[in-house]
């Protein structure tokens, strides 16, 4: 998928934080990739998902980042920073 089709990621990582908030702070990625695909009416696919997935690293790598990989990274289960909730 071209570069130029995909969403920028400053709005994937505010739909990547609505998605985790309504799942209640905390979800499985793949819940956010079908949300996004939604969002867009591009194809859930491994373009659009590595694109997610790059935009949420960035932002969990930040000090003040608002996300964090739920099991250490890798993780596919995702959560909004300070969210406790166990799954």
């Amino acid at each position: 998928m071209p570069q130029d089709i995909l969403p920028p990621p400053d709005s994937v990582r505010e739909w990547i934080r609505e998605g985790l908030g309504q799942a209640g702070g905390e979800c499985h990625r793949s819940f956010i990739l079908s949300d996004i695909a939604r969002r867009t009416g591009l194809p859930a696919g491994p373009d659009l998902e590595d694109w997610m997935v790059r935009a949420f690293e960035a932002e969990a790598r930040e000090p003040r980042g608002r996300f964090e990989p739920r099991f250490g990274p890798g993780s596919h289960r995702w959560r909004l920073r300070g969210t406790s909730a166990e799954a």
